[in-house]
């Protein structure tokens, strides 16, 4: 039984990211002292996410504080993480560079996404940044899902 009220389809993404988070390496994830959860469908979502970070100073998410306090706040982070985007129409340089501009110098910026056709339009965002970028893969035989990462 999940604390987080999720409809099925939902619920298998949750574990499917949930999964992904716990199979990274300490000492991956104890680099991080502050981190802002993008598109949380519930609170408790990003406690749980955030029990896999050990060394968080900062969490933060739009689910309490909202977006535009965020993103127009003084504050800076080391790992954006973005839960899907919730409109296609979302996906854009201008949209994904304000995320950039709160992550501090040696920051990352994480998004999982749910379709090939969000993913092509992240990916073709993340190329105009003349940066290198990793995605990954995580879909199942009934899921798509992907993660991409950049850093600043």
């Amino acid at each position: 039984m999940s604390i987080i009220p999720l409809s099925k389809n939902s619920h298998e993404y949750f574990l499917m990211k949930t999964n992904y988070l716990k199979s990274q390496p300490s000492v991956r994830t104890n680099k991080y002292k502050s981190i802002y959860f993008h598109n949380f469908y519930h609170e408790d979502m990003c406690t749980i996410w955030s029990m896999f970070f050990k060394n968080l100073d900062m969490c933060k998410s739009n689910f309490k504080y909202g977006h535009e306090y965020i993103l127009n706040s003084f504050d800076s982070y080391d790992l954006v993480i973005i839960n899907e985007f919730t409109n296609i129409d979302e996906i854009t340089f201008q949209q994904i560079d304000r995320f950039m501009d709160i992550i501090n110098k040696k920051g990352e910026l994480w998004i999982f996404c749910s379709s090939q056709k969000k993913y092509d339009l992240i990916t073709d965002v993340f190329d105009k940044y003349k940066k290198k970028y990793y995605h990954r893969d995580l879909s199942n035989k009934d899921n798509v899902l992907y993660i991409v990462s950049i850093d600043v």
